[in-house]
């Protein structure tokens, strides 16, 4: 099901692919500042935990405005949409990389925030309707890399232009992505008609769809977890294990490339054991958050060890949790979609605020993954409910069948 009637383009991979890099560029400007905090905490004599505010009001930005903009906009037609939002993201970039003061940078955020709350719901649909004829799944697991990709290569990339060229120039350089994707967006989009009327009763199946509703659950905590270590993650690189900031940019890399890696084995672990192939991942998850807080944690090397591992674990967890909706919400896959990007945008925002508060509280950097340990344990519990009580029987036939049917 997706909310637009769809036009004939002559290239839909060309449209797919330049969707894909568009929703990559969005994330990556909502990831990046995790990179760049410390540079503008300095900048503006701010603590890292004051500067991070930021992070939490985007992302709460996004939840707030994600279903009120959406419902505003379904009749809107697809295209004219789509590239007006790019117009602003790349306008809203341009005062990131100008901005002198940090309320013109909250300002900058913000405006950004409210770009990407609607072009969630915008895209995800897009990708569906463009998608040739049986391969809406292929297109969508794309749309899914976009989103896997940002935080994996897309914010050590743009921590490493902050090193060399200064934080305002990582938004110069998104800005510059955007105006280029959105040139291929204006070539090979065709015109598309919004339609609202179906939403409504997507909304009601998915209230009833008890398995998908423990699957936001579990993304929640388990991303709640992750950021509340990793929102803060160079500053436990280089305070904790005294590692130059010179070198924090390719560390970030490092575990990026092996965020990359896990993506391609992903395929290969899922068909193991598509029902306990999430569960082992977030004992994994848990171990690896609780681990940053032992003493033997504290030589560099197993610092970096331990952030590659995380990242690692972390990137897996996103594309069983995608998988899942891609089966659970069979029919109204887009509209699922985009409640995932809300609810992982609200996990964001309480990961970024439970680390700054322990920051702002006086709690040692290394204490933030004990914190994200508990999180993490929380979505352990709820996973193990669902393989133990939620819809077991249905639950486990359909990702049993889709195990299966990607063999």
């Amino acid at each position: 099901m997706h909310f637009l009637h769809r036009r004939e383009s002559g290239h839909p991979w060309v449209s797919v692919i330049a969707l894909t890099f568009s929703i990559f560029i969005v994330n990556t400007s909502e990831f990046v500042p995790i990179g760049i905090l410390p540079d503008i905490a300095e900048s503006f004599s701010l603590t890292s935990g004051e500067a991070g505010q930021m992070i939490t009001i985007y992302a709460w930005l996004v939840v707030c405005l994600s279903l009120p903009l959406t419902a505003l906009t379904m009749k809107v037609e697809r295209r004219k949409l789509l590239l007006g939002l790019f117009l602003l993201f790349i306008l809203f970039q341009s005062v990131g990389a100008w901005s002198p003061s940090f309320p013109a940078l909250i300002l900058s955020r913000t405006g950004a925030a409210f770009v990407h709350s609607l072009f969630f719901s915008l895209a995800i649909p897009l990708v569906v309707s463009m998608a040739p004829e049986g391969k809406r799944t292929k297109a969508l697991s794309y749309a899914a890399s976009g989103t896997a990709l940002a935080s994996v290569l897309g914010m050590p990339a743009g921590t490493l232009i902050g090193h060399y060229w200064g934080w305002h120039s990582v938004f110069g350089a998104i800005a510059v992505l955007a105006l280029v994707n959105l040139l291929v967006l204006a070539r090979s989009l065709p015109a598309m008609a919004g339609d609202d009327s179906r939403i409504a009763s997507s909304m009601k199946k998915m209230e009833r769809n008890r398995s998908l509703l423990m699957v936001y659950a579990i993304l929640f905590l388990g991303v709640s977890g992750y950021y509340t270590f990793y929102s803060y993650v160079v500053d436990f690189l280089q305070n904790g294990a005294m590692i130059s900031r010179g070198w924090v940019p390719f560390i970030l890399m490092l575990a990026g490339i092996g965020g990359v890696c896990s993506s391609l084995l992903f395929p290969a672990l899922y068909r193991c054991s598509p029902r306990y192939c999430l569960y082992a991942d977030i004992i994994v998850l848990t171990g690896v958050l609780f681990l940053m807080d032992i003493p033997f944690s504290e030589t560099a090397a197993l610092r970096i060890a331990g952030v590659c591992g995380l990242v690692m674990v972390f990137t897996v967890f996103q594309l069983i949790l995608q998988s899942r909706i891609f089966i659970l919400a069979s029919g109204y896959a887009d509209l699922a979609n985009s409640l995932f990007s809300s609810v992982f945008n609200v996990g964001i925002g309480m990961g970024a605020l439970a680390g700054g508060r322990l920051l702002n509280g006086g709690a040692d950097v290394d204490r933030l993954g004990f914190a994200g340990a508990f999180f993490a344990a929380a979505a352990l519990a709820s996973e193990w409910a669902v393989l133990r009580f939620a819809d077991r029987g249905n639950l486990q036939a359909d990702l049993q069948k889709k195990g299966e049917k990607d063999d």
